[in-house]
């Protein structure tokens, strides 16, 4: 198994949630995003634990602060994480990701 395997088998559920949100925001090392668009972006259930799983984040070495502290990036690893799990949701509802 990759290591992005493995890091997205020992992601918790909610975690999984938010870091597809992540990848539809098409977070990358040079895109930031702010806290905020992460919970203007979670629904009702995630919204509590958006803080508590951006600090898990940052300690399985997925996210990364970007020039502030409410500015984040995801690390290369946390980019490709984030498009499998996105990749993995359209596939699930049918939909296809036209590559650029």
């Amino acid at each position: 198994m990759s290591d992005i395997d493995d890091t997205i088998s020992a992601m918790t559920d909610c975690e999984k949630r938010i870091m597809k949100i992540i990848g539809r925001l098409n977070a990358s090392p040079n895109k930031n995003f702010t806290r905020q668009t992460l919970k203007k972006k979670a629904t009702d259930e995630e919204m509590p634990h958006v803080d508590s799983v951006i600090k898990s984040f940052f300690n399985m070495g997925l996210l990364h602060y970007y020039r502030a502290p409410d500015n984040l990036a995801c690390t290369h690893l946390g980019f490709n994480v984030a498009q499998r799990l996105k990749e993995e949701e359209y596939r699930k509802k049918g939909l296809r990701i036209i590559r650029r």
